[in-house]
């Protein structure tokens, strides 16, 4: 006759059998309720074969410092990190490749001291960068040649990222000129050879990147707020101009690269886009704030909040889910990352392309 089980035996297999049960029950919900990012490599997605024109490059814009004054160029080079000058004896600046940041390490952008739109800068030769500002002597700044500055900074969507700091003199002039005082803030600057590449799981960035599929590591800015290049067209500009009773620039908008002759807003869709021989990946909508509400030039307030408010009325997020994401921002642009770099090189006139497959 077979041996009956103890009721020790019996309930430790109970209990074992129940452990076991909960334990993947828990972990199949978590499994459900956690989003993993996986990123494949630029050269594993596949590239469209066939384009149509959609038009052509009217503006060629970079923002050396965030939350500066601009530059006009009439041809520029493409880089992973953004927009960047074309010089042969200086330093070929790139768009948002400085950064002002507090000394407890948060960086500073217009909404947080308007005063830093009044900046200006301008390379000196191959290893120097000078800063302007009204009524004020220039600050002469050498860059960083090594790491032993290197340094971490709270940015936008509650990412951290590395900078170089630029040293004591630097700090000591935009604390004087933004702050009116000797200390506060410090400057840094993006090296590519010495700087790390954002990532995505990073802050609030791999949130966005469950709504946002396209967007990927390698199309993240230096400095910018989450992509490297942004797009708009001349004619989504006039659209919204034409319901304003005060034009605005597209400065306003800050944008790398503007097209002229697309329909209005037609970049909202782009998916694809071929400059040269230079292949971009629109990623994300650009949404707008009350920066676009404050004058480029002058650094003054619109008093109506135009034209953030005019936009809010007519260019909302269509997908909710989105539209919940972006807190009901409106839209003005496209962010876009380099995919695969071509001859590098962009210039006024350039015929650009979306995918037509």
């Amino acid at each position: 006759m077979k041996q009956l089980e103890s009721p020790v035996v019996i309930a430790a297999s109970v209990t074992l059998a129940a452990v076991i049960f909960a334990g993947v029950f828990f972990w199949r919900q978590k499994k459900k309720q956690t989003f993993f990012y996986s990123e494949r490599s630029l050269e594993e997605i596949e590239v469209p074969s066939k384009w149509t024109k959609v038009g052509e490059v009217s503006d060629l814009v970079i923002y050396p410092l965030k939350g500066a004054q601009k530059k006009h160029l009439e041809e520029a080079q493409f880089t992973e990190r953004g927009l960047r000058e074309m010089q042969s004896n200086k330093i070929s600046l790139q768009d948002r490749g400085f950064v002002v940041f507090t000394e407890d390490n948060q960086f500073i952008n217009v909404k947080k001291n308007i005063k830093l739109l009044l900046v200006d800068t301008e390379a000196v030769d191959e290893a120097r960068v000078r800063f302007s500002f009204p009524d004020s002597e220039d600050l002469i700044v050498k860059l960083p040649i090594d790491k032993s500055t290197l340094n971490k900074i709270g940015f936008d969507f509650k990412q951290t990222v590395e900078t170089l700091d630029c040293g004591d003199e630097a700090a000591t002039w935009f604390s004087q000129r933004l702050l009116n005082q000797q200390t506060g803030l410090r400057l840094g600057c993006f090296i590519k050879s010495l700087v790390n590449q954002r990532i995505v799981k990073d802050g609030l960035v791999e949130e966005y990147s469950k709504y946002y599929k396209k967007l990927h590591g390698d199309y993240l800015g230096a400095y910018s707020d989450i992509a490297s290049y942004m797009l708009m067209g001349e004619e989504s500009l006039k659209d919204l101009n034409n319901r304003l009773a005060k034009p605005v620039s597209h400065i306003n908008f800050r944008p790398n690269i503007l097209v002229k002759g697309s329909p209005a807003f037609s970049e909202d869709c782009w998916d694809w886009i071929k400059i040269g021989d230079n292949v971009f990946r629109g990623f994300k909508y650009c949404t707008r704030c009350i920066v676009t509400t404050i004058n480029p030039d002058t650094a003054e307030k619109d008093p109506k909040f135009e034209p953030l408010m005019t936009l809010r009325k007519y260019r909302q997020v269509k997908e909710d889910d989105i539209r919940k994401l972006e807190n009901n921002s409106p839209v003005m642009g496209l962010y876009a990352g380099l995919h695969q770099i071509g001859s590098g090189v962009v210039r006024i006139g350039d015929p650009i392309y979306v995918n037509a497959d």
